[in-house]
C-alpha cells in the first residue's frame, strides 16, 4: 500500500458492486449473471422449516472440513444477538462461534443480520409462493405467468411493507428457455440492482439477473405447477426447460470434468460438496462476516460445479467473459469531488479512444488479488483492449491488451503471478500476461500514455512512483523510452527530469 502523503492529488478509483458473467452474443442487450444471487435467491424461494433444518446440516459439515472453500470461519467468534435480553428489554450482544449456538440461537441471530441488511425479515420468512403468487395471499399485484417467450411476475420487494401493494415490483425475463433463440434477450426489473447497473456504470450497462430475476427462474423450474401456463407449454414440446446459469443444488460435474484446473484443492476432491452447503456459506458470509457481494462473486466464480456447461463453453469460445459492475461512474459530472486535471487527463484519454474506433465495454479486475487490484474502465476495437488505471495510490496509466491466438481459454484460471508486480515496476515492458477478463494470456503493456500531454499538476506524482518502483529509476527509464523509440517520448523524459 502506498504512502498517500508522497502523492500531491488525491486520485479516485472504482470500487465493485457485482463481479459477473457477461454474455457478449445477444443482438440487443449484454445479460449479466451474478453467481451469487443465484444462491440467496435460493434462500428467497426455500420455505423456512426447510431452511432451518439446512443451516444446521451445514455448519455440520463445515465443521467436518467438507466445503468449497470455506468463506466462514467456524472457529471465529462472531458479535450477535441470541434473543437474550438485559434487564431494560433490549437484546444481549453475546460473542460466540455459530458452532456453539442452539439451532434457535442460530435461526434468530440470522434474523436479526438479515434485518440488519435488508430492512425487513423476508428474506427468511417469505417462501417462494409468497414472494411471486402475491394476488394468492390477498395482496394484489397478479400471479406470475409463462408465454411462449416471455416470463412475468410480480414480485415482493424484500424489506416491503404490509399494506396491499406496498414494496410489489414487476418482472419480465423475455427468452428464458435453453432453447430459446436468444435467452435472456431482454431483461425488466424494478428493483434498485438493476437500476444502478442499466444507468450508473457511465456507458448503457447490461441487464443484470437480479436476486429477484434467479429466484424467479429457480422458482419455475421447481414448481412449474405455480406458474400460470407453464406446465401447458412444457407438455406441448418436452424439450422446454428453464435455463439457469448459475446452479444451487446439484453440482454440475460435466463443467467440472471439462474445465478442471488441478492446482485448485476444492475441484481435486472425489467428494463435491452438496451446493446448499455452499448456499449456506455464502450466506453466512454476507450477513457475519459483512462480505460484499462483488468480494463473494470474486470467490465463487472460480468454482466449476456451480456453472452451468453452457455458460463455460461460452467463456471458452469467447462469446462471454467476466467484468465488474461498479457502484457509480466516478466521472459523472455531478461528482465535484474529482480532481480537475485528473478529468481532465481522463476525457483527453475517452475522446481520443473514442475517435480511435473503440467502443467502451464496462469495467475488469487487473492486478487481481493483490495490493495494486484496481477496477479498470475498458475499451475494445477488435482483438485490442485498452484498459484506464485509475487506483487511489497512484496517478492513471493505461493497460494495453492484444488478444494472442497461441493462449487457450482457461474459465476457471484466477491466479496471475505478475499480478503482485506494481504497475509501475512494468512500465513499457513487454509482457505475455494472463487476463482475469477474458480467462486467457494476452500480450500485454503498462503504459503512462504519451499521446497526450500530462497535465503539468501529475507530474510530480508521476516521478515520485517511477522512482520509488521502477528498477534503476528514471534514467534507466528514460534510456529505455529512447530504445523503444516510444513516440512523443519527450512528455515522460520532461517530468523524469524535473526538479
Amino acid at each position: 500500500m502506498e504512502n498517500k502523503s508522497d502523492l500531491r492529488i488525491n486520485y479516485p478509483q472504482y470500487t465493485g458492486r457485482r463481479y459477473v458473467f457477461a454474455i457478449k452474443d445477444n443482438p440487443q442487450n449484454k445479460p449479466l449473471i451474478a453467481a451469487e444471487a443465484a444462491f440467496i435467491a435460493d434462500v428467497m424461494i426455500t420455505k423456512p422449516s426447510i431452511l432451518k433444518k439446512q443451516f444446521q446440516a451445514s455448519l455440520e459439515y463445515q465443521e467436518q472440513k467438507k466445503s468449497y472453500i470455506p468463506l466462514i470461519d467456524l472457529s471465529r467468534k462472531y458479535g450477535v444477538y441470541t434473543g437474550e435480553k438485559k434487564a431494560d428489554e433490549s437484546l444481549q450482544l453475546r460473542y460466540k462461534r455459530l458452532t456453539d449456538l442452539s439451532l434457535d440461537e442460530l435461526v434468530f441471530a440470522i434474523l436479526e443480520k438479515i434485518h440488519t441488511k435488508t430492512g425487513a425479515k423476508n428474506l427468511y420468512y417469505k417462501s417462494g409462493e409468497e414472494y411471486f403468487n402475491i394476488e394468492e395471499s390477498g395482496q394484489g399485484g397478479g400471479i406470475p405467468y409463462a408465454g411462449p417467450i416471455v416470463l412475468t411476475a410480480p414480485v415482493r420487494a424484500k424489506a416491503d411493507g404490509r399494506r396491499k401493494g406496498k414494496g410489489i415490483r414487476k418482472i419480465e425475463i423475455e427468452g428464458y428457455f435453453e432453447t430459446s433463440k436468444i435467452p435472456f434477450n431482454s431483461i425488466h426489473s424494478e428493483s434498485e440492482d438493476f437500476f444502478y447497473t442499466l444507468t450508473k456504470q457511465g456507458y448503457t450497462g447490461g441487464h443484470l439477473l437480479t436476486t429477484e430475476v434467479q429466484a424467479l427462474l429457480l422458482y419455475a423450474k421447481r414448481n412449474p405447477s405455480k406458474i400460470k401456463n407453464l406446465e401447458n407449454l412444457m407438455k406441448s414440446d418436452s424439450n422446454l426447460k428453464i435455463f439457469t446459469l448459475i446452479h444451487t443444488r446439484e453440482s454440475q460435474l460435466k463443467t467440472l470434468e471439462k474445465y478442471t484446473i488441478k492446482e485448485d484443492d476444492f475441484m481435486k476432491k472425489g467428494e463435491q460438496p452438496d451446493l446448499t452447503m455452499l448456499r449456506d456459506d455464502i450466506l453466512f458470509d454476507w450477513l457475519f462476516n459483512g462480505t460484499n457481494f462483488f468480494e463473494i462473486g470474486k470467490k465463487i466464480t472460480k468454482i466449476p460445479t456451480i456453472v452451468d456447461i453452457k455458460l463455460a463453453d461460452k467463456v471458452y469460445n469467447e462469446t462471454a467473459d467476466l467484468e465488474v459492475v461498479v457502484n457509480n461512474y466516478i466521472f459523472d459530472k455531478s461528482n465535484t469531488f474529482i480532481p480537475k486535471p485528473v478529468r481532465a487527463f481522463f476525457e483527453l484519454m475517452h475522446k481520443r479512444l473514442i475517435w480511435d474506433g473503440f467502443k467502451r465495454e464496462g469495467y475488469c479486475l487487473e492486478k487481481r488479488d493483490s495490493e495494486n487490484e484496481t477496477i479498470a474502465m475498458v475499451y475494445e476495437k477488435g482483438d485490442k483492449s485498452i484498459r484506464l488505471l485509475f487506483n487511489q495510490n497512484f496517478p492513471p496509466l493505461v493497460l494495453k491488451r492484444v488478444k494472442n491466438p497461441r493462449f487457450e481459454v482457461t474459465p476457471f484460471r484466477v491466479e496471475e503471478k505478475n499480478n503482485k508486480i506494481h504497475p509501475f515496476s512494468e512500465l513499457f515492458m513487454q509482457k505475455d500476461v494472463f487476463d482475469d477478463k477474458t480467462r486467457a494470456r494476452t500480450d500485454y503493456q503498462v503504459v503512462i500514455p504519451t499521446e497526450f500531454k500530462i497535465p503539468r499538476e501529475l507530474w510530480h506524482d508521476y516521478r515520485i512512483m517511477i522512482n520509488k518502483y521502477f528498477k534503476g529509476k528514471g534514467n534507466r527509464l528514460e534510456k529505455q523510452l529512447r530504445i523503444m523509440n516510444i513516440p512523443n517520448r519527450d512528455r515522460i523524459l520532461d517530468l523524469i527530469k524535473m526538479s
